[in-house]
């Protein structure tokens, strides 16, 4: 059995927050004399609860679009059946993606197309 693990550095930066987020104004940027006031984002930041739920939206939809299915017990195990039938499981864990699979040349071959589609 082989492993692969992949390290997805552009996890929290995956479009826009879908809703309203204030935050205070970061130390060393503080406006003079508007220091009570607060920054609203435009643009997602790592560390964001809805940064990561937006990734987990994110990969749910490339997902869909190329025929893997979900684990029924856990939403953060997905299965994709290759042409040659092999069973690749991949396990999500906040940036860091692993899969299984007898043959290396079948990961290498998935890690490719999630990478065409900016995973």
């Amino acid at each position: 059995m082989e492993l692969e693990r992949m390290d997805v550095r552009t996890v929290f930066l995956h479009g826009n927050p879908d809703e309203t987020i204030f935050m205070k104004q970061p130390e060393g940027f503080e406006v003079l004399g508007q220091e009570s006031k607060a920054c609203l984002l435009k643009k997602s930041l790592y560390d964001l609860k809805q940064s990561l739920r937006r990734w987990y939206k994110h990969f749910d939809n490339f997902r869909m679009d190329n025929s893997f299915s979900r684990s029924a017990y856990n939403s953060y195990v997905y299965f994709k059946r290759t042409t040659r039938g092999c069973n690749i499981p991949l396990l999500l864990h906040v940036d860091d993606i692993l899969m299984a699979c007898e043959s290396m040349s079948e990961i290498m071959k998935l890690k490719d197309q999630l990478a065409m589609d900016s995973i």
